[in-house]
């Protein structure tokens, strides 16, 4: 059995049309209640996953998914990419991405990093708005640059932190010490 979501959905189809099980959600809770967090199911991890209802989300994606709704409703209502010169849309940009890079520096309390993911998640779509409704290709390629040149930086930073905290938590498993996450405070 698949442990991806589309695996997941896809033999609870086939479970549900024999009727042997109940909802969707009481399938993967029961099945694989981490699919909808990237992080490994170490108790190191706990802090950076919310349970509901037996299934486990990724707090800093959740929030992420809160500015994208924000920010959707925000350009539909408004329509505020169109009117904004240039100048101020990349002040505005640059002030939705700082927190994002900063919290992933310090160890600044949980909800600065939510407030940054959500920050994080205005950004993200209010870029994607941009590049769709804009005629200049240069600023496409600015979005694009600078995209690639954040994501790739700080998602090396967070596998390498993940890493070290599972290999610490595996190296102190023998002494029955616990590791706390490092990026939590």
């Amino acid at each position: 059995m698949s442990s991806s979501l589309r695996g997941m959905v896809l033999s609870w189809i086939e479970t549900r049309n024999s009727g042997k099980t109940g909802s969707l959600w009481e399938y993967l809770a029961r099945h694989n209640p981490w699919v909808f967090a990237h992080h490994p199911a170490e108790e190191c991890f706990r802090g950076h996953v919310w349970t509901f209802r037996g299934l486990h989300f990724c707090k800093g994606c959740v929030m992420t998914v809160v500015g994208w709704f924000l920010a959707t409703i925000l350009q539909l209502s408004t329509g505020w990419l169109r009117v904004v010169p240039i100048g101020w849309l990349a002040l505005g940009f640059v002030g939705l991405l700082l927190p994002s890079v900063v919290t992933a520096f310090i160890n600044a309390p949980r909800v600065l990093k939510h407030v940054a993911r959500v920050l994080l998640g205005v950004l993200m779509v209010s870029a994607i708005w941009l590049f769709v409704i804009t005629d200049r290709w240069w600023l496409r390629g600015v979005l694009v640059l600078v995209y690639f040149s954040v994501k790739i930086p700080l998602s090396r930073r967070r596998d390498n932190q993940n890493n070290h905290i599972l290999h610490a938590q595996k190296s102190l498993a023998n002494s029955g010490s616990r590791v706390k996450s490092l990026r939590d405070p």
